[in-house]
């Protein structure tokens, strides 16, 4: 496979892209105290644990028989991921 023309630079997800991401981020969090890091690294956390919930409630529909085990399987362990994760909302 070949291409026309390199990639371009300034597209998401290139490299320069990403360098200039990291730059920025780390000029915020050069000003910010280790309590706020630490905040914004929970917060980021349950996003995360919320996206990612989101995104396989959406996908049940279209899994193969053997992929729903598992999502069903996920379905059981709320009371787990409850008492684990109690301030992140769960959707019922």
């Amino acid at each position: 496979m070949s291409f026309d023309r390199p990639p371009r630079l300034d597209r998401p997800g290139s490299h320069k892209r990403v360098q200039s991401l990291v730059a920025q981020l780390d000029h915020l969090a050069a000003d910010m105290t280790d309590e706020q890091l630490e905040q914004g690294m929970v917060e980021a956390h349950k996003a995360c644990i919320e996206a990612y919930r989101h995104i396989e409630d959406a996908y049940t529909a279209y899994l193969t028989p053997s992929h729903r085990y598992f999502a069903f399987e996920r379905a059981l362990n709320q009371r787990r991921l409850r008492a684990a994760h109690p301030d992140v909302p769960f959707s019922n």
